[in-house]
Order: C-alpha cells, then structure tokens, then sequence
C-alpha cells in the first residue's frame, strides 16, 4: 500500500485480500514525534496488528516523514 497520504481509505478493502500470514505494507506521513504511534492507532482502527516493523522511508517535508509499517492481522 503505497500511497501514503490516502493508503488508510483501501485498508479494509486490502483486508478483505489478504491471505492467510500474508504481511501488508502501510505507508504513512507523520511528524518524527508520532512515528510510530500514530500509524499503528490508524490500522487499529480497522483490524487488530502484529507489527513487524516501523520505518522512516523517507522526508516528505521538514519534520514529517514517509514511514512505513510492517504488519501481519492476528
């Protein structure tokens, strides 16, 4: 999923996809004091996660970042 700034609108739809231990990649923009909090409260949001990973993929702008987080749905 990586359109970061619309990715949360196809999450349930991607959901619906995913097969069995299949691992999604969710990209975000947050500030560098959100990360990863905040991301991890949006996916909560749809379905219950087991993060891999969170990482900073890039700078958007000064102080917010692409981030992008690993996950698989328990």
């Amino acid at each position: 999923m990586p359109h970061p700034s619309d990715a949360i609108s196809y999450l349930d739809l991607t959901l619906k996809e995913l097969k069995p231990s299949g691992t999604i990649h969710f990209y975000d923009f947050q500030t560098s004091e959100n990360i990863p909090k905040a991301s991890v409260e949006k996916i909560k949001k749809y379905c219950k996660p087991k993060i891999i990973k969170v990482l900073k993929t890039g700078q958007y702008s000064p102080r917010k970042f692409r981030v992008c987080v690993d996950f698989k749905v328990l």
